[in-house]
């Protein structure tokens, strides 16, 4: 089984969609860092910086659920057996998961303080 560097290693080289996630995430990374070399950061950089981080989350869930897919496509599905008595059967190790942000976050607007 491959490991979870060697299929985004693959993934790199064989998905624009991922090779787009990965280069989001790493500018999104950098312009967090800049933020947060200030000392003090006011109330709209706050803001544009939990925006920043829940926008680097969403890349970080959609890579990992890239490389999930990919793992699932290269090794073959379990058979399940059918139980007596039980309708349906649930294949080991799936389970609900939280709902991610796929979605991109609106842009945010500051309001001017001119009078």
């Amino acid at each position: 089984m491959q490991t979870e560097q060697g299929l985004a290693d693959q993934l790199r080289q064989t998905s624009r969609e991922f090779k787009s996630l990965e280069e989001t995430h790493h500018r999104l990374d950098g312009e967090l860092n800049e933020l947060q070399r200030r000392h003090v950061l006011t109330p709209q950089e706050e803001v544009v910086k939990k925006h920043l981080q829940k926008e680097k989350l969403a890349m970080k869930d959609k890579m990992a659920e890239l490389i999930r897919q990919y793992r699932e496509q290269g090794t073959p599905r379990p058979r399940i057996k059918e139980c007596p008595g039980r309708r349906s059967v649930r294949r080991p190790g799936t389970h609900t998961s939280w709902p991610s942000l796929s979605t991109r976050l609106p842009p945010i607007s500051v309001p001017s303080s001119g009078g």
